[in-house]
């Protein structure tokens, strides 16, 4: 069973096959997408709606879709990840989001983060969450500093993107169990 979260304005909650088309219409939006070395396809949108069914029903915890409560209007999602084995932050915990570009500006991004970030430490048992991007996505990194994380100062270079692309260059935001904790006393 999924459980599903609800904030002042969202509804975390399992994706629906309806979310899926509103989905990759998000991932093939140029402007979503400027801070990705590429759009995702349909199959690629596909894939990580499939993923996410499974990580939930399975963990009870991955990336949710989000709507809005007041018109049940899907929005994006908000969650959880685990990066591959290859990646630089593997073997920790990823916070993300990603949002259709008609719902920037409203502060939803930050209200699920922070709310997940509640969730994370207190009832699924996290003890550090990490959060990266491209160093020019300044609106997430925004979001990554509104959610008190910390940026680490080293980041990395993403090795799936060209030596000579602006997106190479990322940074990585944390945030530790006890860190939230004591902001949150």
């Amino acid at each position: 069973m999924c459980k599903t979260y609800t904030t002042d304005r969202l509804l975390l909650r399992q994706w629906k096959d309806a979310d899926r088309r509103e989905f990759t219409e998000i991932n093939n939006d140029p402007d979503v997408m400027r801070y990705f070395p590429q759009r995702y396809t349909s199959e690629d949108s596909n894939r990580f709606v499939d993923q996410n069914l499974t990580l939930i029903a399975n963990e009870g915890w991955g990336a949710w879709a989000v709507e809005l409560i007041e018109s049940t209007t899907f929005i994006g999602f908000v969650g959880f990840s685990i990066p591959a084995q290859w990646h630089p932050c593997a073997n920790h915990i990823d916070i993300g989001w990603r949002l259709g570009k008609d719902h920037w500006g409203y502060g939803y991004a930050t209200e699920a983060a922070r709310f997940l970030l509640r969730i994370g430490f207190t009832s699924l048992g996290f003890n550090k969450l990490v959060s990266y991007t491209s160093e020019c996505n300044l609106p997430s990194i925004n979001v990554m500093r509104k959610i008190g994380m910390f940026d680490d100062g080293i980041g990395f270079e993403h090795p799936r993107i060209e030596v000579t692309s602006p997106l190479r260059k990322h940074v990585v935001y944390r945030l530790s169990k006890s860190q939230w904790q004591a902001k949150n006393a």
